[in-house]
């Protein structure tokens, strides 16, 4: 990912979560201080982010569609973070249903 990638990411979450600022976490979160890093600290193809004053809206149903429609994150990273969340196990199997859904939907499109 770039640095314009991940601006371009950073602009559509706070489009879809209605907030003007998000948290950018994980490995792309460099290209903040250090927007030519090397090649090998930015390989990933995902930003991480999270609606800075609104952050319920990242468990939003648009906001995480439109993550995955932009290709801010892919479908088996989210569902791996699925897996971590602290609900039962059958809020997370109805999550990580509706995301493999969704994910399958947006391929076809």
């Amino acid at each position: 990912m770039t640095r314009s990638e991940l601006e371009h990411a950073i602009r559509a979450a706070c489009d879809v979560a209605d907030d003007t600022e998000v948290y950018v976490l994980g490995s792309q979160a460099i290209l903040g201080q250090f927007p030519n890093a090397p090649e090998t600290l930015r390989q990933s193809a995902e930003a991480d982010v999270v609606p800075k004053h609104r952050p319920e809206r990242a468990e939003d149903r648009e906001f995480v569609r439109t993550l995955l429609a932009e290709g801010m994150v892919k479908s088996d990273r989210l569902i791996r973070l699925l897996g971590q969340l602290p609900q039962s196990t059958e809020v997370r199997e109805r999550l990580t249903a509706w995301v493999r859904g969704t994910a399958k939907e947006l391929s076809r499109s």
